[in-house]
């Protein structure tokens, strides 16, 4: 699943979709969807992630 980061706009793959839909954690494991380059995962906060579309994840 991708979401976009709302201050970059780029690409963000989920890597855990349990932690993406846990209510009592703030940040989540992901990372940056470049071209066809693999990206080494890191912690984004929730708050800084949309959905594609622009709607907030909360």
């Amino acid at each position: 699943m991708y979401l976009k980061e709302e201050a970059t706009n780029h690409l963000v793959e989920i890597l855990s979709l349990q932690e993406l839909f846990d209510p009592l954690h703030p940040n989540m494991s992901a990372r940056y969807h470049y071209v066809e380059e693999v990206q080494g995962p890191e912690i984004f906060a929730k708050k800084n992630l949309a959905f594609l579309s622009g709607e907030a994840l909360s």
